[in-house]
């Protein structure tokens, strides 16, 4: 954790590695008093977090850091050892609780003990800097179906209304008009992507056609979407198909060699297609506009053209309703596609989805594939919430169903303590959402078939589907829609500033009214000094800009090199436990390890590593950033923190890469590591040793460069992100030099003309104060509502 870390070098100049030798569990109590006693709490913690060697002896004859001790730990005495102790377990404990408002509480008790100069200003700055890396954690609370209030089912496009309300009124007060008017236009360009996954026959384009009202996807008994298919609005219909290009077919070559399935696909291909091949498999991929109804002979597993083995994704557009509000759907192919490359783009899409439907047949649910795409996403793919469907409940008893609800969570809880992540099961289930559905049954009444419908005992209600679309308007368009409240926020804020800004303006002018003109000259002879001083300004920031973005490139530079070890480091730990793990089977049973148990080693591993190595690069982006921008609020006072939406890296994160930074099949990886452990496991162990570590190194560098190429792509969004940031503070300064200038001559001129209503003129200024404070008041409690 390296918040601790730099938390104890900070605070004591020690390594917190050779303070403690293990991480103790958070005292149940902290929890109880945090509730219970919030603002002593927050009083407490922050004296605990200033104590240091420069101010312990003095805190230990003082009462309030006496009773802190004894509340948060139960001891009496303020001591060094007990003090870490405690700082420690404070540490994890907010990192646990990832609650902004309660850091900010603590980091504002902090700023007033520098106040009150208990600690000095360089000090408060770095821990409450500190605190502020700490990362929030999004919880969301269940979703209640049945009990949803109506008019929180269309807070979006209500609050949509109500900013494009907000700019109507601001634009009869001032004229700049055109970037206010950008804001909901930008809104509503805004994507809101759901994931469909399932096994093959789980009923995903079923479902999909009865939520989307027409038969626009295939079905059938035989499985019929063999690739990733986008869904999309637009109101001509369309479609897109991608083929793969000639590396990403040398990958599908490459694995079909280890695995006889893909091989016979390949092979398959191959001889199908013969000299044709190289039309549709081009260096740099092919992509082919086709009619929407010629799409079955591209995506159909059944259709003769074999198309189908060629494409890598398709995007079709359509005008349908249910689209309309920029809702984007991802049709993946069935979980047990036997093209690794595939499942690898699927996971990349998913990655960035806004809401997650995973469909279960009632009659075949919960199988192993089910359970482990469910326990993988909510593991390692940080999502939220997601919807598992139950379909075709119109072949099974309502006991039957809820049978099925109860072996899906006992087969969870087991694929958890496979992994030794049973602790994890209350919280995975917390995020698990049931709707059942008969598809079919809602795809007949939405065709206008339903009498055939009402016939088996359905309408469209008791299909379930309106159940699935109540759940998604309210999750990705409710109050609680984490997407929806970054979005607000930031439209928001953006209103906010305008309203502060032309404020200020109207406030400066009711106060040049009150001068003389004499009174006027002179500060318009001051002001023209003023402008050469802030012109020099503008260039040193500029050049300091320039500055900030070579001491990024070195720092990304170091963090490549730190990532580079990290992958290395794995690589050698993955491949001792393989090792020692083979080494004891033999030398205890005479034995080698069940393949099952060398998968499950490998997949975890990967992703515990992974997950690790994201978390500690964000961490390092965040903090240097956090330096950037904290030496361009010291020298500049005009340059504000809050300015700069970059450091909510997470959101920057997810808005760049999605939620997973990295995605590799380890199913080539455990296949070989089988084989060299059947082959080499009883006759040769340090041959085994030998292989291993080439096919370890081999998969690691893959992955490497799939990190490298990811890397650059957040480090250059990063760069044009900052300098846009940066240019829009200059033109936002330079534009307030401009107008103050324009404003004292404006005032000059009105107050030399003898028709000139000085009265009438401040009664309207004030008029406009006036009404800009009603505005700001609304958008306050539009932000406050989207918290």
């Amino acid at each position: 954790m390296h918040i601790l870390n730099d938390f104890f070098l900070l605070n004591w100049q020690e390594d917190a590695k050779t303070l403690f030798s293990s991480i103790h569990d958070i005292d149940s109590h902290l929890e109880g008093f945090w509730k219970s006693e919030y603002e002593v709490f927050c009083d407490y913690v922050a004296i605990i977090f200033v104590c240091d060697p420069t101010n312990i002896e003095k805190f230990a004859e003082l009462q309030t850091p006496k009773n802190a001790i004894k509340v948060l730990s139960g001891a009496y005495e303020v001591e060094k050892k007990r003090v870490q102790y405690i700082q420690k377990e404070l540490l994890f404990f907010l990192k646990e609780k990832g609650d902004l408002s309660l850091n900010k509480s603590i980091q504002k008790r902090i700023e007033l003990l520098r106040k009150e100069e208990i600690i000095g200003y360089e000090k408060a700055r770095k821990l409450i800097s500190l605190l502020s890396l700490i990362e929030e954690k999004k919880v969301q609370q269940e979703t209640k179906i049945e009990v949803q209030k109506e008019q929180n089912l269309n807070f979006y496009q209500h609050s949509i209304s109500l900013i494009e309300e907000f700019i109507q009124e601001l634009s009869s007060l001032f004229d700049s008009k055109q970037k206010l008017e950008e804001i909901p236009q930008r809104i509503k360009k805004q994507e809101f992507s759901i994931g469909v996954t399932g096994v093959m026959n789980a009923g995903k384009s079923t479902m999909l056609n009865a939520l989307l009202g027409e038969e626009i996807l295939g079905t059938s008994v035989v499985p019929e979407t063999a690739n990733l298919t986008l869904l999309k609005y637009s109101k001509e219909q369309k479609a897109f198909v991608k083929f793969w290009d000639k590396s990403e077919w040398a990958k599908i070559e490459k694995n079909a060699q280890e695995d006889s399935s893909l091989e016979k696909f390949v092979a398959e291909t191959k001889e199908f297609f013969k000299d044709e091949f190289e039309n549709y498999i081009r260096e740099d991929g092919y992509v082919m506009e086709i009619p929407s109804n010629a799409l079955a002979n591209f995506t159909s597993a059944k259709h003769s053209q074999k198309k189908c083995n060629l494409v890598s994704s398709v995007e079709l557009y359509s005008d349908l309703k249910f689209l309309k509000d920029g809702v984007c759907i991802v049709d993946t192919p069935g979980l047990d596609d036997p093209v690794v490359q595939r499942e690898e783009i699927t996971k990349e899409y998913l990655s960035r989805c806004d809401l997650m439907i995973h469909l279960m047949n009632v009659n075949q649910s919960a199988t192993a594939k089910d359970v482990e795409f469910i326990v993988d996403t909510l593991l390692y793919q940080n999502v939220s919430r997601l919807l598992l469907v139950i379909t075709r409940i119109d072949s099974v008893k309502h006991q039957e169903l809820e049978e099925v609800i109860t072996y899906t969570k006992s087969a969870i809880f087991n694929r958890l303590k496979g992994l030794n992540k049973e602790g994890s099961f209350d919280a995975i289930i917390s995020k698990l959402d049931f709707i059942p559905i008969a598809s079919k049954m809602a795809l007949l009444c939405r065709l206008g078939r339903e009498e055939e419908a009402h016939k088996l005992g359905y309408d469209l209600e008791k299909s379930g589907i309106l159940k699935i679309e109540r759940y998604l308007e309210e999750v990705l368009f409710g109050a609680d829609s984490q997407k929806v409240k970054i979005i607000l926020a930031s439209a928001t804020k953006e209103l906010l500033l305008a309203v502060s800004s032309h404020k200020e303006l109207f406030e400066k002018q009711k106060e040049l009214l009150g001068k003389s003109t004499q009174e006027l000259y002179v500060l318009l002879e001051n002001f023209q000094a003023q402008i050469k001083q802030k012109q020099k300004f503008l260039q040193k920031l500029k050049i300091q800009v320039e500055n900030a973005k070579e001491d990024l490139k070195g720092h990304f530079g170091v963090l490549k090199n730190v990532a580079k070890n990290r992958f290395t480091q794995l690589q050698g730990v993955l491949k001792r436990r393989i090792v020692d793990d083979v080494s004891y089977e033999q030398r205890k049973n005479k034995k080698i390890p069940e393949p099952s148990r060398v998968e499950t080693m490998i997949d975890t591993g990967v992703k515990d590593g992974l997950i690790d190595l994201l978390r500690d690069y964000r961490y390092g982006f965040k903090k240097k950033m956090q330096e950037v921008f904290e030496s361009f609020e010291r020298e500049y006072e005009d340059i504000s923190l809050e300015d700069f939406s970059l450091l909510d890296s997470v959101v920057f994160f997810q808005n760049i890469l999605g939620k997973s930074l990295l995605f590799k099949s380890t199913k080539q990886l455990t296949s070989a590591v089988n084989t060299q452990i059947n082959n080499h496991a009883k006759k040769d162990i340090e041959l085994l040793d030998t292989n291993l570590e080439k096919l370890f190194g081999l998969f690691f560098d893959d992955i490497m460069q799939a990190f490298e190429k990811k890397s650059e792509q957040i480090n250059e969004a990063m760069y044009a992100d900052f300098e846009k940031e940066l240019n829009s503070l200059q033109d936002s300064l330079t534009k307030s030099v401009q107008e103050e200038e324009q404003m004292l001559h404006q005032t000059i001129k009105e107050l030399e003309d003898s028709d000139f209503d000085k009265e009438k003129k401040l009664q309207e200024l004030e008029e406009k104060i006036k009404k800009l404070l009603q505005i700001q008041e609304k958008i306050l409690k539009l932000r406050s509502q989207s918290e």
